[in-house]
């Protein structure tokens, strides 16, 4: 996730404050996880995933919106870790109740399994791949300073 990064690089987090980040992903789980579920089977699944997808970009881009116009508080971070967090359980449990849809019931259990591999590969190479770039970008910006 992009804003651990965003406070201690930009903002110069503490540790209590990267606790609270943290804690704020994880609150949005209990607060919407038990409801996530029933509400999903009473939707239409595809929209449901698109919509958060959509509102979890705009959320992240609002951050680059207030970093340019010098208006990115710690505060700000707290609130998108929630939104994004409370987006994200929706997103999850829509996306697996969607699955049986469109491989089929006799497939469900080898997609599932790729699925869950795919999640593993991106989550280990997307934190190798997030710190290079950071580490690029940052160069970049102290060359053109």
């Amino acid at each position: 996730m992009v804003l651990p990064l965003i406070a201690i690089l930009v903002l110069d987090a503490r540790p209590y404050q990267m606790a609270i980040i943290g804690g704020a992903s994880s609150a949005s789980g209990l607060a919407f996880g038990l409801m996530a579920g029933p509400w999903i089977d009473r939707t239409k699944r595809r929209l449901v995933l698109a919509t958060t997808d959509l509102l979890q970009s705009l959320s992240i881009a609002s951050l680059a919106v207030a970093h340019f116009v010098f208006e990115l508080h710690i505060e700000h971070l707290y609130v998108v870790a929630f939104i994004n967090g409370s987006l994200g359980i929706f997103n999850e449990v829509a996306n697996r109740a969607y699955m049986p849809s469109l491989v089929g019931r006799d497939r469900l259990l080898e997609a599932n399994a790729k699925m869950g591999a795919a999640d593993s590969v991106a989550e280990q190479i997307g934190f190798n791949v997030g710190g290079f770039i950071a580490q690029l970008a940052s160069a970049i910006s102290a060359s053109i300073v």
